[in-house]
């Protein structure tokens, strides 16, 4: 929990750039690191959909994992 949700999304972003655990990640992955393994397909689908719109015409159809790890690309 951080003081601030822009010192939260700060430090968020810090981790994606340098830790070795998330640097050079897809999305997919670095939950996959975060959760254990655990529940990750249901998590990446709780943050997909809170984060994308029916209205985007961009978001491809397909599994959470396959949207978020890049093997389905926007068309």
């Amino acid at each position: 929990m951080f003081p601030t949700y822009v010192q939260g999304i700060c430090a968020q972003s810090g981790l994606w750039r340098s830790s070795k655990n998330y640097k050079d990640k897809t999305f997919a992955a670095a939950i996959a690191v975060w959760s254990g393994g655990n529940n990750v397909e249901p998590y990446i689908k709780f943050v997909l959909d809170r984060v994308i719109t029916p209205y985007e015409p961009c978001v491809p159809h397909g599994q959470p994992s396959q949207i978020a790890s890049g093997s389905i690309q926007p068309t």
